[in-house]
């Protein structure tokens, strides 16, 4: 119940320091563009994603009513006894077409020595302002996972090699895992084993590459997205 109540308190804090943001003097709202914001409570520091400049004012305000839902989730996501220090928030805009996020969060524990680490991530169409999911870009997992064993999506975090880590990334793709869009390629996150090799593992792969070595893995309209894009 406490944390419940704490949580409402946060979010309506969140929803007036978000309204007093909503107008700033030098913000060119003709223009498509994300901006991170920062929120404080207390001893947490948490940046969240508002978007700006959509012709269609009332797709607008959905996207931005659910980014705020999912950093709000974020909090709410946290187990009983876990602080959230902090949240740092990056983005990608593709093709002018997807805003796909990242929420990195820091999170402590009392009496553990050191705080663990989480990457949320979540892609919207810029057109309806709803959250879409893998299948808009991938058309054939039985390739996608063919590609997550082969090589051709490489590991990020942690930054050193770990052995065994396709075959962990291809039995993720069954069960759980997230996406993200970059510019150039695409992200998988799955989870760590264990706090000591990274608290969650993060795999990319070009999207060119990708495309060369298995051809059947991107959906038709998403390449036609990158290839109007320059970048297929």
């Amino acid at each position: 119940m406490k944390k419940s109540l704490a949580i409402l308190l946060l979010l309506s804090l969140l929803l007036a320091f978000s309204a007093c943001q909503s107008e700033p003097a030098a913000q060119d709202d003709s223009q498509l563009a994300a901006h991170i914001e920062v929120f404080e409570q207390e001893s947490s520091i948490i940046e969240y994603i508002s978007v700006t400049g959509l012709s269609d004012r009332a797709v607008q305000e959905k996207l931005n009513a659910n980014l705020e839902s999912f950093f709000t989730w974020i909090l709410v996501d946290a187990e009983e006894g876990e602080k959230i220090a902090e949240v740092t928030a990056q983005y990608e805009i593709v093709g002018e077409r997807y805003l796909s996020i990242r929420a990195y969060d820091f999170e402590s524990y009392e009496g553990a020595a050191h705080p663990t680490t989480n990457l949320r991530a979540n892609t919207y169409d810029l057109e309806t302002g709803e959250a879409v999911s893998i299948d808009t870009f991938i058309a054939d997992m039985a390739a996608l996972n063919k590609a997550a064993g082969d090589g051709t999506f490489a590991i990020v975090e942690p930054s050193a090699d770990i052995l065994g880590a396709p075959e962990r990334l291809q039995e993720a793709l069954i069960c759980s895992f997230d996406f993200f869009l970059l510019q150039d390629g695409i992200g998988l996150r799955i989870d760590g084993e264990n706090h000591a090799t990274g608290d969650y593992w993060t795999f990319v792969a070009n999207y060119e590459t990708l495309d060369a070595l298995h051809p059947t893995a991107l959906s038709e309209g998403f390449k036609s997205l990158l290839q109007d894009c320059g970048v297929l």
